[in-house]
């Protein structure tokens, strides 16, 4: 673990697009066979916020499919500016209900235990699409980093990349997005404690990760079977693994 921890800060994923606080590459993660490729997928927060230099920073990326993981609700509120790419996807991983019941889940784990298992044809769905589109993919939702947390862990360990590195890698959120709820608490006219302490309790701890992919492996036996009982066939899982082939 401790060459793997090594490994992680010699890699920096972080992009540099204005306008948005939690947006990095899924290149550079260790497996068996080499790191995960760049330029392949990008993860990111809701792109609400992305300036016109942001958003042509995106599109010089060459990014072909975006993936909003967003509820219903939630798009209609916060309209996309990129909505009429023609490599747009809206794929909710929580319908407007759901978000509701994730919303009175107190415990982080237990949001991403309550994703995988009440939510894998959603889940299925959104991975069998991501394997059937172009890349560079972006895969975000609003804060981009439970809903598309759980996608990227999903897609990074289909591909073999280490666990301590996806890990490391979620953690990465919880730091980048602070600059963010702070926005939002301006902008919501709120007091400030209250507000700020509403927008932290879903903090992107190691312990989060770590506990759904022991609850993968206990529940299903790992990720890969997971996966398969989600109904993605072989064929699938393979192409959604040569996304991030190196």
């Amino acid at each position: 673990m401790a060459g793997d921890q090594n490994l992680e800060q010699l890699v920096d994923r972080t992009l540099s697009w204005d306008g948005l606080y939690n947006v990095r590459d899924l290149g550079g993660h260790p497996t068996p066979q080499g790191a995960t490729r760049f330029g392949a997928v990008v993860r990111s927060e809701g792109l609400t916020l992305i300036s016109e230099t942001g958003r042509a920073a995106l599109l010089d990326y060459g990014i072909q499919t975006i993936v909003d993981l967003r509820s219903p609700r939630e798009a209609g509120e916060e309209v996309h500016p990129l909505r009429s790419l023609p490599g747009y996807r809206s794929l909710p991983l929580l319908d407007d209900r759901a978000i509701e019941h994730v919303d009175d889940i107190p415990d982080v784990a237990d949001a991403y235990r309550y994703m995988v298992d009440r939510r894998a044809a959603q889940i299925a769905e959104i991975l069998r699409t991501m394997a059937a589109s172009p890349a560079p993919q972006l895969v975000h939702c609003r804060a981009g980093k439970d809903r598309t947390g759980v996608v990227v862990a999903l897609l990074l360990a289909n591909a073999g990349a280490d666990r301590g590195s996806i890990v490391a890698d979620y953690a990465v959120s919880d730091e980048a997005l602070t600059p963010l709820y702070e926005i939002w608490v301006r902008e919501a006219g709120e007091d400030a404690g209250p507000a700020r302490e509403r927008m932290r309790r879903y903090p992107s701890r190691p312990e989060a990760m770590e506990a759904l992919f022991e609850h993968l492996d206990t529940s299903y036996g790992g990720t890969r079977p997971y996966l398969h009982s989600s109904g993605l066939s072989e064929p699938e899982l393979a192409s959604l693994a040569s996304l991030l082939a190196p």
